[in-house]
């Protein structure tokens, strides 16, 4: 099977428009199926007129015949593309998953879950099958890439040239991306089953997380959303780091995620200051957090849990935007066993100085 999807981005609000999959198991003669994919792929181009195509990069597995039918589908796929001037984006399935759910490990079900909620599908709508809503996921991955304005420097300097030059994305024109995949589900780590008050043993963690909190001194509040996408997206995909690493490096990307998606969709106008000084101050939140733990490793276990849930409790009193989705934004909370057990709604700066001010009252 191969799925596709495609979604419609009209100013800040993105819709979908289609989702499916080219059933090809009746088709016994591979050559008839690479021909059926190139018939399908063309018919759903002219259907949608797409402005661009989104697909997944080849996965290199074990069975080089699996690789070798995986890349001549999706070549085909491209070809259809090209023959109808549709430009097309390449993403490995790590950086869609990120991109969607904040977990590069995500089950095909969690991105499927995701973009259910993202794209408000009704449940009559999803299809048994997960080629289809990962192909959604690569769309959807598309759009938040090419939404991001550069804010680290590079060919945009600010919303107004972000703005000029993307203007059919902020003057209310119509985009729509479509994309096919075939996409091969990948082994993902189990978390330990623990919950908030034990999850954090501070002799075993906390000389790993200080050196993921801090920002490097030299760090300026301008750049710091940029250095931090870039810091946890390289933490998750790097081999060598440990579980922990991951884990706080997931949190921080889900939450520059969330904060750069929930901004475009309900501010009316987003600047690179809005979003530098949030993520400054959420990753300030976390290593004060932290901090604070380290300074009473000494303390008993409800001196240790009235710290856990205080920084808890601040981030949900303090929201930033109005979104009722709690399941998504507790998320952190809800598990029971993350270290930052943070709601990713979180207004960071307020929160910052509300939780200093409780710790001042402790004192």
């Amino acid at each position: 099977m191969l799925g596709y999807g495609a979604i419609q981005i009209k100013g800040r609000q993105v819709t979908m428009l289609a989702m499916g999959v080219i059933d090809l198991r009746k088709c016994g003669d591979g050559y008839l199926k690479l021909g059926r994919i190139y018939e399908r792929v063309r018919g759903i181009i002219e259907e949608y007129l797409p402005d661009e195509l989104a697909i997944e990069s080849p996965f290199c597995g074990k069975n080089v015949q699996s690789m070798l039918k995986l890349g001549r589908a999706q070549g085909v796929a491209i070809a259809a593309a090209i023959s109808r001037d549709v430009p097309i984006h390449e993403y490995a399935p790590l950086k869609i998953k990120q991109a969607i759910t904040g977990n590069g490990g995500a089950s095909k079900e969690q991105v499927a879950g995701m973009l259910q909620r993202l794209l408000n599908i009704p449940q009559e709508s999803m299809l048994p099958y997960m080629d289809a809503t990962d192909a959604l996921g690569a769309a959807y991955c598309h759009y938040i890439e090419t939404s991001r304005p550069d804010l680290g420097g590079g060919k945009c300097t600010s919303w107004k040239d972000f703005a000029r030059q993307h203007a059919s994305r902020v003057s209310g024109q119509t985009r729509t991306t479509v994309l096919p995949a075939a996409l091969l589900k990948k082994q993902i780590r189990e978390p330990p089953s623990t919950n908030i008050e034990n999850t954090i043993d501070m002799k075993k963690f906390l000389p790993i997380i200080l050196l993921l909190c801090f920002l490097p001194l030299k760090m300026s509040a301008q750049d710091v959303y940029n250095y931090l996408l870039d810091a946890t997206t390289n933490t998750v995909n790097n081999p060598t780091s440990t579980y922990t690493q991951v884990r706080i490096a997931q949190f921080k990307r889900t939450a520059l995620v969330y904060l750069k998606r929930k901004a475009f969709e309900t501010m009316p106008e987003v600047t690179e200051q809005f979003l530098n000084k949030q993520a400054y101050y959420m990753s300030e939140y976390v290593a004060l957090f932290f901090d604070e733990l380290l300074k009473g490793k000494k303390d008993d276990d409800n001196k240790r849990k009235a710290k856990i849930y205080l920084f808890m409790d601040v981030s949900k009193v303090n929201p930033l935007f109005d979104d009722p989705d709690t399941d998504i934004t507790d998320a952190y909370i809800i598990e029971g066993n993350e270290l930052t057990p943070f709601s990713l709604n979180t207004d960071w700066q307020k929160a910052y100085g509300a939780v200093k001010v409780e710790l001042e009252k402790q004192k």
